[in-house]
């Protein structure tokens, strides 16, 4: 049997709502170069049915199944060493696939040779398919290495590598249950190039049955962990994992810090910013300091109505040095007629 140009690596646990839609996706796909290489990872509801027919239907499938779950981790490691491809894609069971996606990412791997990954932009969809938003990918190489420290760029169900370059660092560490992507791609920086297309190749399900809804606290201080390790890393010093998860929260904003974790945030990411100025081209320090601009001022509007004092000190912050772009609609949020006025006077 000749070796195909790419292996589809999917692990699947209780799959079946969404699973017939992805694997008529990877089906549609103009590369058609491929085999698959799906893990079973212990389901208990009609997916094992829906891959038994898949195998029947399509050529080049390698069917493996866990006979109780094994994690993610596991079963895509079990599964790696199944794929005979140089260039692995990977896909999970609730998303949609754009047709050229395939085809576009290995023209970019074939003309790209110090790329070891390519991922993608990517439509976020809700579980009826309908569009909330779409995310343009960032393509700056240097960008899309130091970004990681405070989230993910490279969309892990998007993503295509070169097989060996992961075999070769380990593969996937088995003993996370969640952030398994982002442990593996900083792992992978350090000895290639991680790049994307910025285009939207993949519809990226959200929905209550994702690992991300399910993973609550521990999850996400798991992912902290993952975090606190680069970040320890950069600066050349010990990050504890409390200071790193104040820091990543306060570039992300998504939600209310208390007062002791904004501040324990914005001193560990001075931290950073320092040493960024040394290493960094101006790209990257230019994203940073948007994001931790952004970030001061969610935290600005979270605590606007229960500590305005401490609000204005941050907004103030934020806007330091870019003081034209304090508008009038967020003064207006947050109860200040101005940054001149009242933010400015209750920082002193």
């Amino acid at each position: 049997m000749s070796i195909p140009a790419v292996s589809i690596l999917m692990s699947v646990r209780d799959g079946e709502r969404f699973l017939p839609s992805t694997l008529a996706s990877l089906r549609a796909q103009t590369f058609a170069d491929v085999e698959y290489v799906v893990i079973d990872d212990g389901s208990t509801d009609r997916t094992g049915r829906i891959l038994d027919r898949f195998a029947d239907r399509q050529k080049r499938v390698t069917l493996l199944r866990n006979k109780v779950s094994r994690g993610l981790a596991a079963s895509l490691n079990l599964g790696l060493r199944e794929c005979r491809a140089n260039l692995v894609a990977r896909a999970d069971a609730d998303d949609i696939h754009m047709p050229s996606r395939l085809a576009k990412q290995v023209s970019f791997l074939e003309g790209n040779g110090d790329a070891g990954l390519v991922s993608c932009g990517f439509r976020r969809i809700d579980a009826a398919g309908e569009v909330i938003d779409v995310e343009t990918a960032m393509t700056d190489p240097d960008l899309i290495a130091f970004a990681m420290m405070f989230e993910t760029p490279i969309l892990h169900p998007g993503a295509m590598f070169r097989r060996k370059a992961v075999r070769e660092i380990g593969g996937y560490d088995e003993t996370l249950w969640t952030a398994q992507d982002s442990d593996l791609w900083l792992r992978l920086r350090e000895t290639t190039r991680l790049a994307n297309i910025a285009e939207p190749l993949v519809d990226y399900r959200v929905h209550d049955g994702g690992i991300v809804a399910r993973r609550g606290k521990k999850g996400d201080r798991l992912s902290h962990k993952v975090k606190q390790r680069a970040l320890s890393e950069y600066c050349e010093c010990a990050f504890a994992i409390d200071e790193a998860a104040a820091a990543v929260e306060m570039m992300r904003g998504y939600h209310k810090l208390t007062k002791t974790n904004v501040e324990t945030g914005r001193r560990m990411l001075r931290r950073v910013r320092k040493r960024a100025a040394v290493k960094e081209p101006k790209a990257v320090l230019g994203w940073f300091d948007e994001r931790y601009r952004r970030g001061h001022i969610a935290q600005a509007q979270y605590h606007g109505g229960s500590d305005p004092g401490f609000a204005a000190r941050l907004a103030a912050h934020a806007f330091r040095k870019r003081p034209g772009l304090y508008t009038a609609s967020l003064a207006s949020r947050l109860g200040w007629k101005s940054l001149s006025g009242g933010a400015r006077d209750r920082t002193r």
